[in-house]
């Protein structure tokens, strides 16, 4: 599978959902976004290699942030950087805090004046908490889903109180101001990557107002896109979402409750709705998690990144813009297929 016409063939002949194009020109189209002039549809995501300092980027951290704006790409996600402390993943990962400001600063002006001058990125903030993954763990509730084995020794943690949620809301507050604060043109929630975001999104089995039903699942989250846009002035909201977690119902998030091991895209599709009626979200970094159960079959994982993307109501596609997922070494040919039929706007590469 290392040529196109490979792939088309052993998409074809097993029966799945992938397009691709010859051509990665409908990559190269301009489109505007809040106002911002985007100058081409290539989305890139900083990778983290978790180089800061005290949650300030450092040199290393600064000269990968030029190199990125230095792509020509028309989009720059940061890596994930942590609403607080008690939110890393690594010692090393950026935070977004008020002594870190003046770095990060420093650091989207870098960007800015070594960009292309004709090609100017919109920059984005992702803001994150590593949950199960953070250096100090934190989760949303036990773990329910008896097929799902935690290797990472937080199976016995206490989930995480109603009040101590709260508190979480009003850090993302104050993330957010430093984002904005710093430059950045966006600022997106990290719902995705195993973050506490992503997981308050399945919480099925947990009492309280963060967890049951669908509005109480969606609050933490919703409640973070409020104290945002308290926070804030003139950055745009976005959001980096997880469609579907590979995970069988009734524990899973974006998927079916009738077939087990299909995705189901209507919780996603109806957050999507909400957040960009009442915060006024319209670009989505689209997600697809298989629950490691068919990372070793990377035709099937394109194919499902497609399917999910694609899966979203063709009202909700007309009103916001989808970031199609990266897909191995195609994402260009993936995403400018994706592109060319509507089903997204951007191809993250």
């Amino acid at each position: 599978m290392n040529t196109i016409s490979n792939l088309r063939r052993e998409a074809k002949a097993r029966g799945l959902f992938l397009p691709v194009s010859d051509s990665s020109a409908a990559l190269h189209l301009p489109c505007t976004l809040h106002g911002h002039t985007v100058c081409n549809r290539r989305s890139l995501q900083v990778f983290p290699v978790w180089d800061a300092e005290n949650g300030s980027p450092t040199k290393a951290t600064q000269a990968r942030y030029v190199s990125a704006a230095q792509s020509g790409c028309g989009l720059i996600w940061s890596e994930p950087m942590a609403i607080c402390d008690g939110g890393k993943r690594n010692a090393g990962q950026l935070c977004l805090n008020e002594s870190a400001l003046p770095q990060l600063k420093a650091m989207v002006q870098a960007m800015r004046s070594a960009a292309p001058a004709q090609q100017p990125p919109v920059l984005i903030a992702l803001l994150d908490h590593g949950g199960r993954s953070a250096e100090q763990p934190q989760c949303i509730e036990h773990r329910a889903a008896p097929d799902i084995s935690d290797t990472s020794d937080t199976a016995d943690i206490e989930p995480m109180t109603d009040a101590a949620l709260q508190q979480l809301v009003v850090a993302a507050g104050e993330a957010a101001r430093v984002a904005e604060a710093a430059g950045f043109d966006g600022i997106a929630f990290n719902a995705a990557h195993g973050s506490l975001f992503d997981e308050s999104l399945s919480a099925f089995s947990r009492d309280g107002i963060f967890g049951g039903d669908f509005d109480d699942r969606t609050r933490f989250l919703r409640d973070c896109y409020t104290a945002a846009k308290l926070t804030t002035n003139s950055a745009f909201l976005a959001i980096c979402l997880n469609l579907c977690d590979g995970i069988a119902q009734p524990y899973g998030w974006g998927m079916a409750f009738e077939d087990f091991d299909a995705p189901d895209i209507s919780e996603p599709s109806l957050l999507l709705q909400i957040l960009r009626k009442l915060y006024d979200v319209m670009l989505v970094a689209c997600e697809v998690d298989a629950n490691d159960r068919s990372t070793a079959d990377v035709l099937a994982q394109m194919s499902l990144a497609c399917t999910c993307t694609a899966m979203l109501d063709s009202a909700l596609q007309e009103n916001v813009h989808l970031v199609m997922p990266a897909c191995s070494e195609f994402a260009e040919n993936i995403g400018a297929a994706m592109v060319q039929k509507a089903f997204a706007s951007f191809a993250a590469i």
